[in-house]
């Protein structure tokens, strides 16, 4: 079976988490906007920071992983039910409000 492999995008740190492999993109969204929906999680807290993003595919008979340029398949933002939370201000490196 070929699986898609999605990986989250962490737009302020520049760089990608490790990817998931899920059957379809319906599964990896449904997982997504699981996490951008927990208040607990760094993806709600900060939604405008992430992205999910399909990085290549992994076929499971072969041992064969195929990539190519990240694709990205939805915004954390846009699959927050309630919008973006309320956070406090935070002061930057340069001493200017963000």
């Amino acid at each position: 079976m070929i699986y898609q492999l999605y990986s989250v995008q962490d737009i302020r740190a520049g760089c990608y988490f490790q990817p998931y492999m899920f059957r379809n993109e319906g599964e990896a969204l449904r997982t997504f906007e699981e996490l951008a929906n927990n208040p607990g999680s760094m993806i709600c807290k900060y939604a405008e920071d992430y992205r999910m993003c399909l990085v290549g595919s992994f076929d499971d008979e072969t041992g064969e992983v195929f990539g190519g340029d990240a694709l990205v398949v939805a915004a954390a933002e846009q699959v927050r039910k309630d919008g973006p939370l309320e956070k406090p201000r935070m002061r930057v490196a340069a001493g200017k409000d963000q």
